[in-house]
C-alpha cells in the first residue's frame, strides 16, 4: 500500500510538472479563407489561377488536397479587395494576366496594376481615364484602350504611355484588337482589319478585309483569306482559298471541310500545300490551336458530340500523322470555355457554373482524365453557431473507467494499481527508447490539459445544402452532413443545438444531425408550408430541449419533449410591431405588444443565454455597495419615426413596461442600417454612424444600477415581474466616438463570469477590436481631475474624453486580413480557463479565430515559468523523502535496540 501511494504521488507530480507548460496552447489564432463564388477565373499554372470572387475579391489560389467525393480545396496565396470600385453593387469589373502582373479595370476603376507574386499594388493611374480592355501581345507587353478611343501601352512599373491612332482609326469602346509579335515588334490588328506596328511611333503595315482568327505572325481575314507579316514588316498574303483555317504555327495551317481536317504547311513562297488529312466521325463545327513553350494542341469542336483533343507536338516535328495523340473530353459545351496547356503532358479545362469551378485534366503521357470542383461557400447568416467540441476520447475514457468499476475494493485497487503501472511503462519506453515524453496520443502519463479551446463552429451551407463544422483551432473541416435539400428547398427557419444534436429546420423539412460526426438521425420530418420561424425552447423535463415552428400567432410543436411553462417568445411583426407570446398547458398565449404606426422597429435584443457575472454590485470608497441592475428579462429596442429621430426603448420582457427611454437629438442624421445594439451584465451598448452635424462613428454606453439589492445575486433568474419593483434607480449614460465605422458587435463571456468582460467591435476596414469594458464606461468622470475617492469607486476610472482612440495592440487579427460583408457574424465562447474566451468571425469570405483575455492570463502561469527546475525539485524531494524515510526507519530501529539494551 505504501508503494502505491508513492507511485501516485509521482504520477500526480510529473502530471503537474506537464500540465504548466501551455504555452503553445495560446497559439490559436488563424484565418480561413473560403470561396464566395467564382466570377471569372484565369490559370497561370496546372495548380495555380488568378479569380475575381464574391462580391469583387481578385485572388491568386494554389489547388490542394483532393476528396473522395473529387473536390478539391485551394490555399489562398493574396487576396485583393477591389468591391470599394463598384457601382450599385453591380459586379462590372475585368481582369487580365500577363507577364508577372494582373491588370484589373472597370467603369468605376481606371486601371490598376497589381503584382501576381504578392498580391501588391503596384499602381492605379486614375488619371488615363475609363478604361475598356486590356491585352497582351505573344512579347509581353500590355496594352490597353481608354473611352475615348486611345490606344495606351503599360510600362513595367505600371506607368502608361498613350499612343497615338486618331491619326489612322479612333478604337471603337467595342472593339477587341489583337496582338502579333514579329521579330520582337508588337502588330496591333485592328476589328476594322487595319494592321499597325507599334515601336516609339504607329505604322501602318496594311489593311485585311476584317479579321477571324490571329496567331503566330499570321491572320485569318473574314473571307478565310490567311495573311503573314514578315520579318521584315511587310503584309504578304499565302495564295491558297482556305474554307475555315486556323493557324497552329507559323508554317501549319490546318483547314475544316465539313468532316475534315485538313493540315497545310506554308512555302517559303507562300503557296500552301495538305501534307496530312483527317476523317472525323461528325461535321466539325471549329478548331481552336493552343501552344506554350512546349507543346501544340487542337481542340476540334465536333457539335453537339463532343470535343476532341489532338496531341500535334510530335506531328510537327516529324511529319508522321501516328504520332498524333487524341483525347475525348466531353461535352462540346465546353469550347466556349477556358482550355489551357497547364503543363507539359497536361491540358486543362476550366469552366464555372453557378459560382462553382469545375477543373477536367487530361495527361496525354498516361491516359489519366480527371474531373474535380471547387465549390463556392454561401454562409446563411442564420446558421452560425459555436459550440464546445464533443470529447469522444474523454467519453470513452470515463465510460471505461464506470465499467472497470465493482464493488470490491481490492479489485478496483489492482485495476487501478495496474493502469497507474502502465502509465509509467509507457512513460519509461517515450523517455529511453524514443527520447521524448508522452504526448495526448499516447494517452498515458501525461495526457493533455483540456482548455477548451478547441470549438466548433456550424453553419448551414446554402450552396450545397449541408451543414458543415470547422474546428476554431486550425480552421480545419470536422464533418460535414450529407447534402438534404434542394435549391428550391433551402429556405432555413432556424438552426440550434438541442439536446446535443444539430437541429436544421427549412421550409419544408425538419434534420436532427449527430454533433459528433454530422450523421442524420432517422429520416426528415415534413412540415406544413407557412413557417417562419424555428424557436428553441425549454422542455419540461429539466436538461432537455425542444422547439417549435411558428406561422402568425400559431405555434407547433416539432421537438421530441413538452415545452415548459411561463417561457417568453418575442417576435417583430413586419418591424411595425414587437409580440410577445408565453407557454402555458402547452399552448402559446399573446400577453403583451409594443410599437406604434409612425416608428419603424430597426432593433430589438435581449440579454445572451450564456451571459454569467459573478459580481453583484460595484463597492464605492465609502464601503456603499452600488448594485447592478441584473434583471435578466429587460429588451433593448430602438426605433426611427417618420422625421428620422431615433429613440431607445428598455423594455420588461415580461410585462412590456417601458423601464427606460432615451430620445435622440432631431437634428441628428444617423444612418439606421449602421446601428448594432450589444447587452450584457447591467450594461448596454449601441453604435451608429451620424451623417450630420458631422460624419462620425459613436458609440453609446448605459449602464443600469440599483439602489438596493434588489434584482442582484444568484438568484436572479428566479426573479418574478408581478413580485418585485422593476423599476431602474440609476441609469448612468455616456457616448463617445470611434475614428473607425463599426459594423457588428459582441461581448467576451467566460465560464464563472469573474473575468471582466471586453467588447469586440468589427470594423468596416477588417478589424476585429477589443475594447475592455473599464474604457467604455458611463461612469467616467467629467469635467475634473480624478480624486482619491474616485479611484476607490471604480476599477480603473478615467477621465472622460469623447473620443474612444485606435489601439492597434487592441486588433485581434492584426497578423491576418479579413474580408467583411454585412452578413458575417462575431462569435464568442467561453473556455475551461475563467481568463479565456474564444472569439471568432465568418461569413462566406473567410473565418478567422484567436483568443481573447479581458484580464491578461490570470489563472495560467507565464511563460517565464521552469518547467524543467520544477520537475528537478520535485524529483530532488522524492529523493530526499526516500532517503529521509530510510534513516528515520533505521534511527528507530538502532533507538529500540539501544533502549532494550
Amino acid at each position: 500500500m505504501h508503494s502505491h501511494k508513492l507511485i501516485t504521488l509521482v504520477v500526480l507530480l510529473a502530471s503537474l510538472v506537464s500540465a504548466v507548460d501551455i504555452g503553445t496552447a495560446f497559439v490559436r489564432d488563424f484565418v480561413k479563407y473560403l470561396t464566395p463564388g467564382f466570377l471569372e477565373t484565369e490559370f497561370i499554372a496546372s495548380n495555380e489561377f488568378v479569380s475575381l470572387e464574391g462580391e469583387g475579391i481578385l485572388t491568386r489560389r494554389k489547388v490542394i488536397g483532393e476528396s473522395p467525393e473529387m473536390t478539391i480545396d485551394s490555399e489562398l496565396v493574396w487576396a485583393v479587395d477591389l468591391r470599394q470600385f463598384q457601382l450599385l453593387d453591380l459586379l462590372l469589373l475585368k481582369f487580365h494576366v500577363a507577364t508577372n502582373e494582373v491588370f484589373v479595370y472597370g467603369p468605376s476603376l481606371s486601371l490598376a496594376v497589381i503584382g501576381l507574386d504578392d498580391g501588391s499594388l503596384i499602381s492605379n493611374d486614375k488619371s488615363i481615364g475609363k478604361i475598356n480592355w486590356v491585352g497582351s501581345a505573344p512579347g509581353g507587353n500590355v496594352y490597353a484602350a481608354t473611352d475615348d478611343g486611345n490606344l495606351l501601352v503599360v510600362n513595367d512599373d505600371g506607368t502608361v504611355r498613350s499612343i497615338d491612332l486618331n491619326h489612322y482609326e479612333k478604337l471603337d469602346p467595342s472593339s477587341s484588337p489583337r496582338f502579333l509579335t514579329v521579330n520582337a515588334i508588337d502588330y496591333i490588328v485592328l476589328d476594322s482589319g487595319h494592321i499597325f506596328k507599334i515601336t516609339d511611333s504607329v505604322l501602318p503595315v496594311g489593311h485585311v478585309p476584317g479579321v477571324i482568327n490571329v496567331g503566330k505572325s499570321a491572320i485569318v481575314a473574314g473571307n478565310n483569306h490567311v495573311f503573314r507579316i514578315s520579318t521584315d514588316g511587310t503584309l504578304t498574303e499565302i495564295s491558297h482559298q482556305f474554307l475555315n483555317p486556323t493557324i497552329v504555327t507559323t508554317n501549319d495551317i490546318v483547314d475544316i471541310d465539313g468532316s475534315k481536317l485538313l493540315f497545310y504547311k506554308i512555302n517559303d513562297d507562300n503557296t500552301a500545300d495538305v501534307v496530312y488529312t483527317k476523317e472525323e466521325i461528325a461535321p466539325i463545327s471549329g478548331v481552336h490551336a493552343i501552344s506554350n513553350d512546349v507543346n501544340e494542341i487542337l481542340v476540334v469542336d465536333l457539335s453537339p458530340s463532343n470535343l476532341k483533343i489532338l496531341v500535334l507536338t510530335d506531328y510537327l516535328a516529324n511529319a508522321l500523322s501516328d504520332t498524333i495523340k487524341e483525347f475525348n473530353i466531353g461535352s462540346s459545351q465546353k469550347f466556349e470555355k477556358s482550355i489551357i496547356l497547364s503543363s507539359e503532358n497536361t491540358v486543362l479545362t476550366s469552366s464555372i457554373e453557378d459560382s462553382n469551378l469545375f477543373l477536367e485534366t487530361i495527361n496525354w503521357s498516361t491516359g489519366r482524365q480527371e474531373l474535380r470542383a471547387i465549390f463556392k461557400v454561401t454562409v446563411d447568416p442564420k446558421s452560425i453557431l459555436i459550440v464546445d467540441k464533443p470529447n469522444v476520447a474523454t467519453e470513452s475514457l470515463e465510460l471505461a473507467l464506470l465499467a472497470t468499476e465493482s464493488s470490491s475494493i481490492f479489485v478496483n485497487w489492482l485495476a487501478r494499481t495496474k493502469r497507474h503501472l502502465s502509465a509509467i511503462g509507457k512513460l519509461a519506453t517515450s523517455v529511453i527508447v524514443d527520447h521524448r515524453l508522452p504526448t495526448n496520443d499516447d494517452s498515458g502519463l501525461f495526457p493533455e490539459i483540456d482548455f477548451g479551446f478547441d470549438k466548433l463552429v456550424l453553419f448551414f451551407d446554402l450552396n450545397s445544402c449541408r451543414v458543415v463544422a470547422m474546428n476554431t483551432k486550425d480552421g480545419s473541416k470536422e464533418w460535414t452532413t450529407e447534402k438534404f435539400c434542394t435549391a428550391s428547398d433551402s429556405q432555413l427557419l432556424g438552426m440550434f443545438i438541442a439536446n446535443d444534436d444539430v437541429v436544421v429546420t427549412l421550409e419544408q423539412h425538419v434534420h436532427r444531425f449527430n454533433l459528433h460526426d454530422g450523421l442524420r438521425f432517422g429520416p426528415a420530418r415534413f412540415t406544413q408550408y407557412g413557417y417562419t420561424d424555428a424557436i428553441k425552447l425549454k422542455a419540461i423535463e429539466a436538461g432537455r430541449d425542444t422547439w417549435v415552428l411558428r406561422n402568425g400567432k400559431e405555434f407547433t410543436r416539432y421537438g421530441p419533449f413538452d415545452f415548459a411553462g411561463d417561457q417568453i417568445v418575442i417576435t417583430n411583426e413586419d418591424n411595425v410591431k414587437l409580440q410577445a407570446y408565453i407557454s402555458t398547458k402547452g399552448k402559446f398565449i399573446p400577453t403583451w405588444s409594443f410599437g406604434s404606426s409612425n416608428e419603424k422597429i430597426i432593433k430589438h435584443i435581449g440579454k445572451p443565454e450564456e451571459s454569467t457575472t459573478s459580481s453583484i454590485g460595484v463597492v464605492l470608497h465609502d464601503k456603499s455597495v452600488l448594485y447592478k441592475y441584473l434583471y435578466p428579462n429587460t429588451v433593448s429596442v430602438i426605433t426611427s419615426n417618420e422625421e428620422g429621430i431615433i429613440t431607445f426603448y428598455l423594455l420588461d420582457g415580461v410585462k412590456g413596461e417601458i423601464l427606460y427611454t432615451f430620445k435622440h437629438d432631431p437634428k441628428e442624421v444617423l444612418d439606421v442600417d449602421s446601428i448594432e445594439v450589444l447587452m450584457d451584465d447591467n450594461w448596454i451598448i449601441y453604435t451608429y454612424f451620424v451623417f450630420e452635424p458631422r460624419f462620425e462613428q459613436r458609440i453609446t454606453v448605459l449602464d443600469l444600477f440599483d439602489n438596493y439589492k434588489n434584482l442582484g445575486g444568484a438568484a436572479v433568474e428566479q426573479v418574478s415581474a408581478f413580485d418585485r419593483d422593476l423599476k431602474i434607480t440609476n441609469v448612468s449614460q455616456q457616448a463617445y466616438t470611434y475614428p473607425d465605422r463599426i459594423i457588428k458587435l459582441k461581448s467576451t463571456v467566460t465560464k464563472h463570469g469573474i473575468t471582466l468582460k471586453s467588447v469586440i467591435a468589427l470594423t468596416e476596414n477588417g478589424a476585429l477590436v477589443e475594447f475592455p469594458k473599464w474604457v467604455l464606461n458611463s461612469r467616467r468622470v467629467v469635467g475634473r481631475q480624478l480624486t482619491k475617492e474616485d479611484m476607490m469607486s471604480d476599477f480603473r476610472p478615467l477621465q472622460y474624453e469623447p473620443v474612444v482612440p485606435r489601439n492597434t495592440k487592441q486588433i485581434l487579427n492584426h497578423k491576418f486580413k479579413v474580408f467583411v460583408d454585412k452578413n458575417g457574424t462575431i462569435l464568442t465562447k467561453d473556455t475551461n480557463l475563467e481568463s479565456t474566451s474564444v472569439v471568432c468571425y465568418i461569413n462566406s469570405y473567410n473565418m478567422f479565430c484567436t483568443i481573447a483575455q479581458p484580464s491578461r492570463s490570470w489563472d495560467v502561469l507565464g511563460s517565464s515559468f521552469d518547467k524543467n527546475k520544477l520537475a528537478i525539485t520535485i524529483l530532488v524531494l522524492i529523493m530526499a523523502y526516500i532517503t529521509s524515510t530510510l534513516l528515520v526507519t533505521k534511527k528507530s530501529l538502532h533507538d529500540s535496540w539501544h533502549d532494550s539494551s
